[in-house]
């Protein structure tokens, strides 16, 4: 009788199953505040490298873990749940609202928040009250 599959054809199909069930099962979640996480930076820091989004929910968001936001280099969509008009990030006059410096591309998405009392520090200069990249 003969043979069908070699033993080299048998790693293949298990090596291709293996990275099948590996890619499938990273995909993309919703995360959302303050439901799910205390503060938005939590939420950055808990979604994966690509794909997440991230939801914030209505209010005024400031303070700790809502300003100096970093993206880490991650490629996540933040938007607001209900737009701009009722979702504030406020850096109450000392703070960035967020510090793109880490090589973010186009598929890092910050979309529909009002962005408000920023504060720029680059030590002398002022730069990026509310969004500040280099």
């Amino acid at each position: 009788m003969k043979r069908i599959l070699s033993l080299g054809t048998h790693r293949v199909v298990l090596t291709g199953l293996i990275l099948l069930c590996i890619s499938t099962s990273v995909q993309a979640v919703t995360r959302n505040v303050p439901a799910q996480y205390p503060n938005i930076q939590a939420v950055i820091n808990a979604a994966s490298a690509t794909g997440d989004t991230i939801l914030v929910g209505t209010g005024v968001y400031k303070g700790v873990g809502n300003v100096n936001l970093d993206t880490l280099h991650k490629a996540v969509i933040i938007k607001s749940l209900a737009g701009a008009g009722s979702c504030v990030l406020d850096g109450e006059g000392v703070n960035s609202i967020f510090n793109i410096h880490s090589g973010e591309l186009k598929t890092t998405v910050i979309n529909g928040f009002t962005i408000q009392h920023g504060y720029g520090f680059n030590h002398q200069d002022l730069d990026g009250g509310g969004i500040y990249i280099w």
